[in-house]
């Protein structure tokens, strides 16, 4: 049986929903998602890049309402995200231990930033307030009831053979004893 044949919880996909490697690939609303909850650490980087590449100043004014907090909240969906983009076999243990758990890690950012934004926002009759809220909400949502984002966390490219130690390859355990 190949990987595209294999069922993730009960659902068949079409060999256009994987990769190069034969993982599911991300759907667009959960790399949409990822990018929505690392936006406090990915907007001070792309501000910063723009203002020296053109010299203009005038977008700071995006960077008013981000704090140390925010920051915080926003590092877990960042550790996703950079599994994300070094999700292949050759990858460090890490990553593969980070995508696994994106899931929770992504709820936990957006738990965090939902908390945030409800304890720090005063102007609560501004439409953009109660929009970050209701993004936030829907995102915990998606990522709790969507069996596609599962399947995507659960799936990760199998370690490449010459990359493996000969613990690993005999199925002995490695670290503890």
């Amino acid at each position: 049986m190949s990987r595209t044949d294999r069922k993730y919880s009960g659902k068949n996909y079409t060999p256009f929903d994987f990769d190069f490697n034969l993982c599911l690939k991300v759907p667009f609303w959960l790399g949409l998602s990822i990018a929505f909850l690392s936006r406090h650490i990915l907007t001070p980087i792309a501000v910063f890049a723009i203002a020296r590449k053109t010299g203009n100043t005038e977008m700071n004014y995006l960077l008013s309402e981000i704090g140390v907090a925010h920051i915080f909240a926003s590092m877990p969906a960042l550790l996703v995200l950079t599994a994300w983009f070094k999700r292949n076999p050759s990858s460090p243990v890490w990553v593969r231990h980070v995508w696994l758990n994106g899931r929770m890690l992504l709820i936990i950012s957006a738990m965090a930033d939902l908390s945030l934004r409800l304890v720090m926002t005063v102007n609560w009759w501004k439409p953009l307030a109660v929009a970050f809220v209701l993004l936030d909400i829907y995102v915990v949502i998606y990522i709790v009831i969507s069996q596609r984002v599962r399947d995507v966390f659960t799936d990760f490219p199998e370690m490449k053979a010459e990359s493996l130690t000969d613990d690993v390859r005999l199925g002995r355990r490695v670290g503890r004893q």
